[in-house]
């Protein structure tokens, strides 16, 4: 499996839903999916981009955990829920950063107006080297940097 395309009425993807399709490229999330389970993309290590229809309203914290290849997460222009600025996943309004793909690397600075890092936001984030937190960042989510090895 190296491109998945979801029929019309698939409206959520379940726990381990793509679990281990490490053949996997890339993924366009339709505007009809609303959620995105725990683990449903583990261990797809060959996911280089991901694209989020405009209609995702909850996206969980593991959904791409494990997939090291990861260098995109764009979220449709039109989610009122999620935004993207540089391949990296915020919340709408942009204060809490929600996912960095594993497979960035180098130095990565969070932006300004940012107050709170989610659950899981830097999980297997091991290719940073180095991460930035602004004074404005009031709060760290659980397991926010774990297997990231940055810290």
């Amino acid at each position: 499996l190296t491109n998945l395309v979801l029929g019309n009425k698939v409206a959520s993807i379940g726990d381990y839903g793509f679990e281990n399709c490490a053949k996997l490229t890339t993924l366009s999330i339709p505007d009809q999916v609303t959620n995105i389970g725990s683990f449903a993309f583990y261990g797809c290590s060959s996911i280089v981009d991901v694209f989020l229809g405009k209609n995702l309203l909850q996206l969980s914290s593991t959904a791409f955990e494990n997939c090291n290849s990861l260098l995109q997460i764009n979220a449709d222009p039109n989610n009122a829920t999620f935004m993207s600025e540089d391949g990296v996943l915020f919340n709408h309004n942009q204060t809490t950063l929600v996912k960095v793909p594993e497979g960035r690397n180098g130095s990565f600075v969070i932006p300004g107006g940012v107050t709170s890092i989610g659950d899981g936001a830097f999980y297997f984030c091991s290719q940073l080297t180095n991460v930035l937190i602004p004074d404005g960042v009031t709060n760290i989510g659980t397991a926010a940097f774990i297997d990231s090895c940055i810290i």
